[in-house]
């Protein structure tokens, strides 16, 4: 009876299209969707056909901005350090320290009389609001594509809504960075990493400059994927991911031992594919998995992480990582952030999990 409910609440859902898709988003969210038993289900429990309606707003809040200007700050206190500290970052190797004066100092232009806060105003002209969650960019991306994020945002968090709360920062939001292409991202007043070996990070969360102290500096950035092979919110969630992951740790003291176990075992015995990875980790592998659970199941993806070409059940899913899928299931709604047409599908060659 329980499964059959919220198949008919699903349905109504999918077939009020007149209705306020922002409210249709809100009932699955509040319907008890989250205590659904995943490997109980054929496939994962669809979003409203259309985007939920949202506003794209042209300026930034007082908060967003109160939050630039804090890591404008310690993004000029650290290149005022570079440039005059001979000492500083002893700790990384000469050729690194290099390495970020060529790329900040020269390539860049950075001096103290550049105003990184007024270079941040001119450089976001986009804002949304993610359930406290702030997502900013550029004129750029669509507002549809803002929507997406922050709808993803919104069922990310939908099991357990205070991960929302525990990412923000003292000096006002957590901020999510959305631009519309890697080119793009190289613009990003807070990204000052350099290239490492003349290639750029594809994404990035926790800062990205200097001596890390926190886990989260209080920003993350991603593209928006276009190739039409990969969903638009696939990087925006792995990174996402990332944000959230050590606020987990907090909630739940068991949770990091845990995943080092899965992916060590996963590890070992070959059932996750980014072993060969420049730098595997339990970060990595949590991170993969999640955008694995809201994008590869119930979907004939050609890039799948956990399938290649393959349509996954959950069922599929913990069979080949028990470990995981149960930590993946304590946080997350069996809720797929994919609707038609996201992705093209591959028809050819793809697989049910009965025929694999």
């Amino acid at each position: 009876m329980k499964q059959l409910f919220f198949v008919l609440m699903i349905v109504g859902v999918l077939g009020c299209i007149a209705c306020d898709t922002d409210v249709a988003l809100h009932n699955i969210l509040e319907s008890g969707s989250t205590e659904v038993d995943p490997l109980s289900l054929k496939a994962p429990l669809p979003l409203p056909l259309k985007p939920p309606s949202a506003v794209v707003h042209r300026d930034l809040s007082p908060d967003v901005l109160r939050a630039l200007r804090h890591n404008a700050e310690k993004i000029s206190w650290f290149i005022k350090r570079l440039r005059t500290d001979e000492t500083f970052l002893s700790n990384f190797n000469p050729a690194g320290v290099k390495l970020y004066k060529d790329f900040l100092l020269v390539e860049k232009g950075l001096t103290d009389g550049v105003s990184i806060h007024e270079w941040q105003k001119e450089f976001y002209t986009r804002y949304i609001d993610a359930g406290g969650v702030a997502i900013i960019g550029t004129e750029t991306v669509t507002d549809r594509e803002y929507i997406l994020a922050r709808e993803a945002i919104l069922v990310m968090t939908s099991k357990r809504p205070e991960l929302r709360d525990r990412v923000q920062v003292s000096h006002g939001k957590f901020y999510m960075i959305l631009v519309s292409d890697y080119p793009e991202a190289t613009g990003i007043p807070e990204r000052l990493d350099p290239p490492s070996d003349g290639e750029y990070a594809l994404a990035s969360c926790n800062g990205g400059f200097g001596p890390r102290t926190d886990a989260v500096d209080g920003w993350c950035w991603a593209p928006v994927i276009r190739d039409g092979l990969e969903h638009p919110m696939q990087a925006f969630v792995h990174e996402f991911a990332h944000a959230i992951d050590e606020h987990k740790y907090a909630l739940d003291p068991t949770h990091r031992e845990r995943l080092k176990v899965a992916f060590e075992t996963s590890t070992a015995e070959g059932t996750w594919w980014g072993t060969d990875i420049a730098r595997p980790s339990d970060f990595e592998y949590w991170a993969h998995a999640v955008t694995a659970w809201f994008f590869d199941i119930g979907w004939c993806n050609p890039l799948s992480e956990y399938g290649y070409g393959v349509t996954y059940t959950y069922a599929d899913f913990y069979k080949r990582d028990p470990r995981l899928v149960t930590l993946l299931m304590e946080w997350f709604p069996p809720i797929t952030l994919t609707r038609p047409g996201d992705i093209r599908q591959i028809i050819t060659g793809c697989r049910t999990s009965v025929e694999k």
